[in-house]
């Protein structure tokens, strides 16, 4: 409508300008009528009434359809604006559905966990009933030791004076006897020397006597000399006794010794089983027992010796006063008959009376010392063990009195505890609500973090995903344009041979042309052989890139200078006065030296290598010998260069058609070099690509790696976080440490430590490998932390490594042992 309106304004507008136009000439005549020029101007004034009446309902059409799309606009916006309120409260409802899931969750976690503290608190409570039952047991227990310690230390110190008051008696009894036998060997000594004044008397009369008569005093000699034989056989009967009796009293201490060894060791067996009290006390009494017995018998030993010290003292009185009235009738007789025969006789006899006298005193004395001495002996046996007793009994007071202490500690120590964990409880219920909050909000806010993660992770493996496709597919791209090159090159070498062959057959005609042609050509191919051969072994052959053909060239150079001057001497020498076919001779020459040919030839040839410097050459030969492992013969754009200047001056020289079907062989051939130029250097571009797209998909790889690592650190970390905060979680784990410490059993529990501290799976593998090492060694190094901790007989040593299969020496056995 707007466009009719336009033309139908356009029309009007030049149906106005029409009567304004151009003016006409005075001598044309005029057409219009006073009368039509009032008609049109009113059909132009209707026409422009209707041209406004149109444009201002266009106007009002045009605003009414504004308004209209404004209004539906903003019905759109409206309705837009509540479907995104109502999708945010769908979101947030769903979001407060899984929180209150969550909530719910974690309530009936905290309920079991309060029906669990519950539980061990009841089990702690009864534990403390348990232990102050056990207590008031250990109390009762003790208090009853020590009312029998004591009344056995009563009993003992009420023994024990006795004792003393019956050895110190005992005691002032043998002091009266030593006393007494002490007098009487004093008296023995006077009646000795009396005797001795006897006997030298008897001497000196027997001396008299002898001297009367010789016979008797031989007699007299001879009995005097069995009497010296019969003491010293006496005597050394006595010494043997002696011996005897120090061999007995030695015996007697070693005895001793291995008693108070023997007595040592049962102190040591009592203090080891100190909850043997019964036991101990039978000890007790029978070490007292034997102690009565060992003051009986040595009261009876002094009894015996008393008795044995009256019977000597008696029979040595008797014979005393028996050997006085035989001495006073001695006397009598030998003042009577001084002359007698028999004085010598009486006398002998006397004096073995007197030693038989001598010996028995010594004898006597000798019994009275050895018991005193066991008397001695006797009561300080009794005081150490006495001694002993006493000691033990008051450490085994001390003993019981510390159990008791311990026990009253231990109980208040639980007390302590149980008090503790009502406060703990009273604390949980009282703050539970605020750490429900606490735990919604922090697992909201995990959560959050967790979708963020989520999202960044499912956009970087998308990123790493259409990374790789894209780099998987142009990675096949560009394989397939390397093989393309490859199988173009290898056509382009096909087609360098078949020239080459082309080229050797179109110069054989050549040979008339003169002299010096056919060598030229033929030096020309012993060389292009000796280069191949020489590119061959030095880089070809091997794999590798030509990298000497630039310091080769001036040496090459000088050859050629030197080899074309040669030729132009021969020439000359040959033909006179031909000044072509040393030119010939001469661009044949130049042609064999590879890299300086296309210098001679046309400029556009020149231009073309001059465009393509040398390293390039080198480069692109590089590689492609990586990509089809042979590398072409360097120099190979110089070489068909050579070629097409070589072509060109054959065809100078001579103007047969051979030479024109080289001159066209050498220019195709320079053309598929120059397309092999460009197909080496798109091959490297190619490569260089090909290296770059590795370096780039090996850093993704490295950051998508990199990035898997961070996620999971970052979820662990989240993990350990909310388990940090977590107070239960922490009473759990010290419930699980003591767990383990009462148990020992390690590896039941290591799934849980993994659970609680979040162990990875190499952590998890490290624990399990350790725990198996330790597994061997574990109960050896346990017995000895126990033998050096406490004393533990080898019986029950024994006893536990036979419950965990192993040996005396910590080796486990395939057969149990019995120990």
């Amino acid at each position: 409508q707007e466009e009719k309106q336009q033309q139908q304004q356009q029309e009007q507008e030049e149906e106005t300008a029409q009567p304004d136009g151009p003016p006409r000439s005075a001598d044309s005549p005029s057409d219009s009528s006073p009368g039509k020029v009032q008609q049109l101007m009113e059909e132009n004034a209707r026409l422009q009434h209707e041209l406004t009446d149109v444009k201002r309902r266009v106007l009002q059409a045009a605003k009414r359809k504004i308004a209209e799309h404004a209004g539906a606009i903003k019905d759109l916006e409206a309705k837009l604006v509540d479907a995104s309120r109502q999708a945010a409260e769908a979101s947030s409802l769903q979001d407060e559905l899984q929180s209150l899931k969550a909530s719910t969750v974690e309530l009936d976690s905290l309920r079991s966990e309060k029906t669990e503290m519950a539980r061990q608190l009841a089990s702690q409570r009864k534990e403390i009933e348990s232990a102050q039952a056990l207590l008031s047991e250990y109390k009762t227990f003790g208090s009853q030791k020590e009312a029998a310690a004591q009344a056995a230390c009563s009993k003992l110190e009420a023994e024990l004076k006795r004792m003393q008051v019956d050895r110190e008696m005992e005691l002032s009894s043998l002091e009266a006897k030593l006393r007494e036998k002490e007098l009487e060997c004093e008296s023995l000594n006077v009646q000795l020397s009396k005797a001795q004044k006897a006997a030298d008397d008897a001497q000196r009369a027997c001396a008299s006597a002898a001297s009367s008569s010789g016979s008797e005093l031989q007699a007299a000699r001879a009995e005097a000399e069995t009497a010296k034989a019969e003491a010293q056989a006496l005597s050394k009967t006595l010494e043997a006794e002696r011996t005897k009796l120090s061999r007995a009293l030695e015996e007697a201490k070693k005895r001793m010794a291995k008693a108070s060894k023997g007595q040592h060791a049962a102190e040591v067996a009592a203090a080891e089983a100190r909850g043997k009290y019964e036991a101990e006390r039978g000890s007790l009494k029978g070490e007292i027992m034997q102690a009565a017995a060992a003051t009986e018998v040595a009261r009876k030993e002094t009894a015996r010796v008393d008795a044995e010290l009256r019977d000597y003292r008696a029979r040595a009185q008797a014979l005393l006063r028996a050997k006085d009235g035989e001495l006073r009738t001695a006397r009598e007789a030998a003042a009577a008959a001084a002359a007698n025969e028999a004085s010598a006789s009486q006398v002998a006899s006397l004096q073995t009376e007197l030693q038989e006298v001598r010996d028995a005193l010594e004898k006597a004395l000798e019994a009275a010392r050895e018991a005193e001495e066991r008397a001695e002996l006797q009561l300080s046996e009794a005081m150490e063990a006495h001694e002993s007793a006493q000691a033990a009994l008051k450490a085994r007071v001390e003993y019981f009195q510390r159990a008791a202490t311990e026990a009253g500690r231990e109980a208040e120590d639980r007390r302590h505890k149980c008090e503790t964990l009502e406060a703990r409880l009273l604390h949980h219920q009282n703050s539970n609500q605020d750490a429900v909050l606490e735990l919604e909000a922090r697992v909201k806010h995990a959560e959050a973090q967790v979708a963020e993660v989520q999202a960044e992770l499912s956009r970087r493996e998308g990123d790493a995903t259409a990374a790789k496709a894209e780099m998987e597919a142009l990675l096949e791209a560009k394989d397939e344009e390397v093989l393309q090159l490859v199988r173009k090159y290898g056509m382009l070498m096909e087609q360098m041979k078949e020239l080459e062959q082309h080229m050797a057959g179109a110069s054989a005609p050549l040979g008339s042309t003169s002299t010096s042609a056919p060598d030229a050509a033929v030096q020309l191919q012993q060389q292009q052989r000796a280069q191949e051969q020489q590119a061959g072994q030095q880089g070809w052959a091997g794999g590798t890139v030509w990298v000497g053909e630039r310091e080769q060239q001036p040496q090459q150079q000088q050859q050629q200078q030197q080899q074309q001057q040669g030729e132009e001497q021969a020439a000359e020498g040959a033909a006179g006065g031909n000044r072509h076919q040393p030119s010939s001779s001469q661009a044949l020459v130049d042609t064999q030296v590879p890299g300086i040919g296309l210098e001679a030839n046309d400029g556009s040839t020149s231009g073309q290598q001059q465009q393509q410097p040398r390293s390039q050459e080198d480069d692109e030969a590089g590689i492609l010998g990586s990509l089809i492992g042979r590398d072409p013969p360097v120099g190979l754009a110089a070489a068909a260069a050579a070629t097409g200047e070589w072509s060109e001056g054959l065809a100078g020289a001579t103007a047969g058609s051979g030479a024109d079907a080289a001159a066209a062989h050498a220019a195709a051939y320079v053309h598929l070099s120059q397309q092999l130029a460009e197909a080496k250097a798109r091959t490297r571009m190619l490569e260089a690509e090909f290296h770059e797209l590795e370096k780039e998909v090996a850093l993704r790889e490295e950051m998508e790696v990199a990035l898997k690592e961070s996620v999971r650190d970052l979820q662990r970390a989240l993990e350990r976080q909310d388990k940090a905060h977590n107070y239960v979680n922490l009473e759990y784990l010290k419930n699980t440490m003591l767990t383990l410490y009462r148990t020992g059993e390690a590896e039941a529990l290591l799934p849980v430590f993994s659970h609680i501290l979040s162990f990875s799976r190499e952590e998890e593998r490290a624990c399990k490998v350790n725990l198996e090492r330790l597994k061997q060694v574990r109960v050896c190094a346990l017995l000895s932390l126990l033998c050096v901790c406490v004393y533990v007989c080898p019986a029950v040593q024994h006893f536990c490594l036979y419950h965990q299969g192993l040996n005396p020496r910590g080796q486990a056995v395939a057969k149990p042992w019995h120990p």
